[in-house]
């Protein structure tokens, strides 16, 4: 049985063009590199584990399988999600890594990349 942790990001395919698809897999590179950076390490297994796959054009997944990652991700009834600040070492408590990487991601630039594909 294999277990995953991840998040997902998907786009309605119907309304972007062709030409947004290499934006669209550097955006999702950006959110598992900065998913990767952000995940507490102890032996650096769940830090190596994080991956992406691309489900469809304009559709992804990041995540683990990792079997401790939810307990990382969301707490426990002892312990709080946590993740790391990247270019500290510091453990921040209340969110997990992927969480953590979706609320800080700077999607404005997939934003400018698109709006020049359509304007042509």
């Amino acid at each position: 049985m294999e277990f995953r942790t991840e998040t997902s990001i998907k786009i309605d395919n119907d309304k972007f063009p062709k030409a947004a698809v290499e934006p669209f897999k550097k955006l999702v590179v950006a959110v598992t590199n900065t998913a990767k950076l952000s995940t507490p390490v102890d032996s650096g297994r769940m830090r190596q584990s994080i991956s992406r796959r691309f489900t469809g054009e304009f559709s992804a997944e990041v995540g683990t399988n990792v079997e401790y990652a939810p307990f990382v991700e969301f707490g426990t009834s002892r312990m709080e999600a946590r993740h790391v600040t990247p270019g500290t070492d510091f453990r921040e408590l209340g969110q997990g890594p992927l969480t953590y990487t979706l609320e800080t991601t700077d999607f404005g630039v997939f934003t400018a990349e698109l709006s020049q594909i359509i304007k042509g």
